[in-house]
């Protein structure tokens, strides 16, 4: 991802998944040139989250990561966490 900034720009990035039902992550690597400093945290749902300062200009933000699967996941949805939104 490239990005233009046109001062100093705090920026929350999420990119990175998570182990857990149906996938385990082996490799995650996430680049930012010109190099930045990253600190990660986690928001209050358990997302990852990192955190750095990019600079003015032209930044670019490279992720990769390797996750296995199997060829199928076995589980339920506990859709009562996802209710439909209310009539407007």
């Amino acid at each position: 991802m490239t990005v233009e900034a046109a001062g100093d720009s705090a920026v929350v990035i999420m990119l990175r998944p998570q182990s857990g039902l149906g996938q385990q992550v082996k490799t995650s690597h996430l680049s930012i040139e010109p190099y930045r400093e990253v600190r990660e945290v986690q928001d209050a749902f358990g997302n990852i989250q990192q955190r750095t300062v990019l600079a003015s200009g032209t930044s670019v933000i490279t992720t990769t990561c390797t996750v296995e699967t199997p060829d199928e996941i076995a589980g339920e949805c506990q859709c009562e966490l996802y209710p439909d939104p209310e009539p407007a």
